[in-house]
């Protein structure tokens, strides 16, 4: 997800953080952690560099890290069953300070499926610093109306669709999730390997809300510039 203004409706635009901060209350539980054993099937990922150093760029005022996966402690934050991978112990106070030493204002953290479709922990991160961090959540068609609306008054400025993985939503799903977040302001954003999609400008430019495409679409180098046409497919790994 790159930073940038926002642009038109119904195209592939990039999202925004609002500066209105959000009230304060406790996030709806509307996954289903797993607070046993780890999932023998998620490997360890690697961690961040730790060895942080000011750049010698001065960013801009209010400059925003627009895309960040941050996890938060496991015994309050238990991990979903259904994850694929599992994450060192790297939390919300090492992001805070790569900001800082980095120059950053803002951050965007993005929902991953460690933690399914249990918002808790960036909804809580984004109450304790309201002024700085705003959140991509992971949702389900089963959820309510009342508990998006909580999830916008938290923070949340958009769902996450990811198309690599198995358990990610469907593209009809996302489109009809979409029609009914249009009126809180959010965006879709959509975790996809771009060669596998050469239709992509008309199968998402009809969606009623701005799509963001993160990760820069996971192209292959390998494959070069001509690679999206149709009947290629990715053999890229999920995430």
């Amino acid at each position: 997800m790159n930073g940038g203004g926002r642009a038109g409706r119904g195209r592939m635009g990039i999202g925004r953080m609002n500066d209105v901060a959000p009230p304060e209350a406790d996030a709806p539980n509307v996954g289903a952690p797993d607070v046993g054993a780890p999932n023998v099937g998620a490997p360890m990922c690697a961690g961040p560099i730790r060895d942080m150093r000011k750049p010698n760029l001065v960013l801009p005022a209010k400059a925003a890290d627009c895309h960040a996966h941050v996890f938060g402690p496991r015994d309050k934050y238990p991990y979903a069953a259904t994850r694929l991978y599992t994450p060192p112990p790297v939390y919300l106070e090492d992001y805070l300070a790569m900001l800082r030493t980095a120059g950053f204002a803002r951050g965007v953290l993005v929902q991953t499926g460690l933690y399914g479709n249990d918002n808790s922990f960036i909804v809580d991160a984004i109450k304790a610093n309201p002024g700085r961090l705003r959140g991509i959540a992971l949702i389900d068609e089963h959820i309510t109306d009342k508990e998006l609306q909580h999830l916008a008054e938290s923070g949340i400025r958009g769902f996450r669709v990811n198309r690599t993985a198995t358990t990610g939503l469907e593209f009809g799903v996302a489109r009809r999730l979409a029609e009914r977040v249009k009126e809180l302001g959010w965006h879709v954003q959509f975790l996809l390997d771009v060669e596998d999609h050469p239709d992509l400008d008309t199968m998402l430019g009809s969606f009623a809300t701005e799509v963001v495409i993160d990760h820069m679409g996971r192209p292959d180098p390998r494959r070069g510039v001509g690679a999206c046409r149709a009947g290629e497919q990715s053999e890229r790994p999920a995430r």
